[in-house]
């Protein structure tokens, strides 16, 4: 059987071609390519913009960052293996002009800059919108927990520093009763014990150091690889050392508006926080926005109702009446009115004072119920008189509930919006791991993320052409605006200076 064969490696050719002709004229590395040399990287803050005349000379920023954009659009954000690609990869070679940095620069660009690719992010949301593609009549928020680089085992929590430091204070008394069972002539078994000892004793001063941290700070766990990361319970109940990753998605075409990274736990603080990102941002006319569960907080809610940002959050339901007790607190009715709750017995409870840091409201008068003949029916054994809870923000909650009860079908679109971005981030460009340490570090790691994310995203939905159109038109405004405020400030100055000398002049 006869097969297609090759050229033989060691016959000489004339045939002649450049880096270009090897590339196709709509690859990918061309749009990073534009987008990069149109950002003005001075402005986004990056280091080694205007070289020294001096010392040895510095790789363009623009080069390095060129280079990260495509590692991760590729699955390969790793500097080692960004260095590999550098010499064997024939799209990387054209981006970079045949440059082969190694290792450690590619990994401190990316250290030294962690900050400025937030606004690298931010700059191609931009060019989303300005091209139509982002729209703010709807997004979606929802967080994921992404791997940190720290194992379980190096995460010390309070109650495990306990039960360590009761394990060890154990095995040190062993080791003394056996030290003192054992006969003078074993010597030299009486002295492995004793470094054992020492060993045991020198982990027992780390593990208190670690509770005066815990006990000053007031944090319930403490990291050594990565000090930055917690321990958090992923789905399926699994306990994993990793960062709460939080995106505001837009429902028009999946993109990602709005990304941060937070070591919380939970969802809880985050919804106010991520409405206040995007409008600080975009400052978009109107904004709603739709989140799951987790974040039904009423203060979350209530401080984007004072933003004027339409929220569409699952609340828990209110609990239903009991037949078999009439006076359980579903059945005490809320006078707004007079601020205090009817029971049903036909007397009024008045607000009494604030528990739980301000959250809830309690209702109760012992003088009203002492003298209630169903005292002994109402009030608990062994309490005075009857108390009821209201949560402070209860009047958001009920709004909210209101809202969702006429706005089911966008409840259902939020799993539709926001787990595109995930789905794709961990599953087909599997980069569900950090690889930098620090909350600083992986803030800036995952803005490399989100823009390669929506830069595939961007290119699928428009195309080469448009694309490219895209972005040249969105610099060439931005450049106009520029120049139009130099021109602003430069006439300004200059009608100062007229003034100042006619002043002079007068006197």
């Amino acid at each position: 059987m006869r097969y297609i064969t090759g050229d033989d490696r060691y016959q000489i050719t004339a045939e002649f071609c450049c880096l270009d002709d090897l590339i196709e004229s709509d690859n990918m590395v061309r749009i990073i390519d534009l987008f990069v040399d149109e950002l003005d990287l001075e402005r986004h803050g990056f280091t080694n913009t205007k070289p020294k005349d001096k010392g040895r000379k510095p790789y363009n920023p623009g080069d390095l960052l060129k280079l990260y954009i495509y590692g991760y659009l590729n699955r390969i954000n790793s500097s080692r293996k960004l260095e590999r690609e550098c010499k064997r990869n024939i799209e990387v070679r054209w981006l970079l002009g045949n440059l082969s940095p190694d290792f450690k620069t590619i990994a401190d660009f990316r250290k030294d800059n962690r900050d400025n690719l937030k606004n690298v992010f931010r700059e191609f949301t931009y060019i989303c919108r300005r091209a139509d593609l982002i729209d703010f009549k709807l997004a979606a928020i929802d967080g994921s927990f992404f791997s940190a680089v720290n194992h379980n085992s190096k995460n010390y929590s309070r109650n495990k520093l306990r039960k360590l430091m009761v394990k060890l204070d154990r095995k040190i008394d062993e080791y003394l009763d056996e030290i003192s069972r054992l006969d003078k002539q074993e010597l030299s078994k009486i002295s492995d014990l004793q470094q054992a000892i020492a060993d045991l004793r020198s982990k027992q001063r780390e593990y208190r150091e670690m509770q005066e941290v815990l006990e000053a700070t007031g944090e319930t766990q403490v990291s050594l690889t990565d000090p930055d990361s917690k321990m958090m319970t992923k789905p399926q109940s699994k306990i994993d050392m990793s960062y709460n990753v939080q995106l505001v998605v837009d429902s028009k075409n999946s993109l990602i508006a709005e990304c941060d990274v937070t070591n919380d736990g939970n969802d809880r603080k985050q919804l106010s926080r991520m409405v206040e990102k995007v409008l600080e941002t975009h400052a978009p006319s109107e904004l709603s926005v739709v989140a799951d569960e987790g974040y039904s907080s009423g203060e979350e809610i209530d401080k984007c109702h004072e933003k004027n940002v339409d929220t569409y959050v699952p609340v828990p339901g209110k609990k239903p009446p009991r037949e078999d007790d009439p006076f359980c607190p579903a059945n005490f009715t809320y006078i707004p009115e007079e601020d205090c709750y009817l029971c049903p017995a036909g007397k009024k409870l008045p607000k009494s004072s604030f528990k739980k840091d301000g959250r809830q409201i309690t209702y109760c008068s012992r003088n009203i119920c002492k003298d209630c003949p169903c005292f002994t029916q109402c009030v608990p054994p062994g309490s005075k008189y009857k108390i009821i809870h209201r949560n402070t923000f209860e009047k958001a909650i009920q709004r909210q509930r209101t809202v969702n009860q006429e706005n089911k079908e966008k409840l259902k679109l939020r799993q539709m919006i926001v787990e595109h971005p995930f789905g794709t981030i961990k599953r087909h460009m599997r980069l569900g791991d950090f690889l930098t340490r620090g909350l600083r570090s992986v803030n800036g790691e995952f803005s490399l993320i989100a823009l390669a994310y929506n830069m595939m995203r961007a290119f699928n939905v428009l195309g080469f052409d448009r694309l490219k159109a895209a972005i040249r038109d969105h610099f060439k405004h931005v450049r106009t605006i520029c120049a139009f405020i130099c021109l602003f400030l430069v006439n300004f100055c200059w009608k100062a200076t007229l003034y100042a000398k006619s002043e002079a002049f007068s006197r």
